[in-house]
Formats: C-alpha cells, structure tokens, sequence
C-alpha cells in the first residue's frame, strides 16, 4: 500500500501497538498535512525514513518502542513545527550535539535507550532557558 498516495490528507495517525512489522514507508513523505504521528509499540525496523522536510506541520513524533535502528536523517531535525520527538527504546546511534541544534522548537525530547553520545548539556541548557523565558513570558501577560 502506498500510504502516502491513498492518506495524503491525512492530519493525525495514530496506528500504536498493533503489531505492525517491516520499515516506516518512505512514502509517508507525500502526506504533507500530517501533524500527529505515533507508530511506537509496534515491530517496526529498519532505518528511519530520510525524507522529513516535506513534512513541514509535523508538530509530534513518536516511534519509540520498536526496532528501529541507524542514525537519526538530518532531514527530522529541520521541521519548523516539531515539539515533541520520541525515539525511545529502539536501536538509534549517533552524536546529537550539531544536530540538536537544528531542532529550535522542540520542547520534549526522548531518546532513552538508543546509543546515542556527544556534549548536549550546553545545548539543553541553551533550550531550557528558551523555554524558560517563553513561560514567564506568557505568566507576565
């Protein structure tokens, strides 16, 4: 099934443990009004898809708890509209401290479990103050 080209108007999927098997389809790429997409539970393997940037509302990602594996594409970092990424429990790798950078909207981030390494405590923090000063920001008016 070509998921992309049958639900490309689709704005929320939610197909969570469902024992799904085999590798997220590139195709997905296609379904630009996608906001919402939570595939974790599943039996899912394979690398992540690399092509992201078409998905430009993306605002949450989870894929957590499946088998997925490699690095994270660069390509996941650049969406403007991401807050929220889970990639918990599946077989990701990689440094994170440049490509974390990329990510400026994001508010919650997951990736316990994955072997992943590089200096993000500056990054973090970087980030945390951001959203420090954008929750007093809001208390103020």
């Amino acid at each position: 099934m070509n998921i992309g080209h049958e639900m490309s108007l689709l704005e929320k999927l939610d197909i969570s443990r469902n024992f799904l098997n085999g590798s997220i389809p590139p195709s997905m790429s296609r379904m630009a009004s996608l906001s919402f997409l939570h595939l974790s539970s599943n039996h899912l393997s394979g690398a992540l898809p690399t092509n992201w940037q078409a998905l430009q509302g993306l605002t949450v990602i989870d894929l957590s708890c499946n088998n997925l594996s490699g690095r994270i594409p660069s390509s996941m970092w650049l969406s403007p509209s991401l807050i929220w990424l889970k990639l918990r429990n599946n077989n990701l790798y990689g440094e994170l401290s440049s490509t974390l950078q990329k990510c400026t909207g994001l508010f919650a981030l997951d990736l316990g479990g994955d072997k992943f390494f590089g200096a993000i405590v500056r990054i973090l923090t970087c980030k945390l103050d951001k959203i420090k000063g954008k929750r007093q920001d809001k208390m103020r008016n």
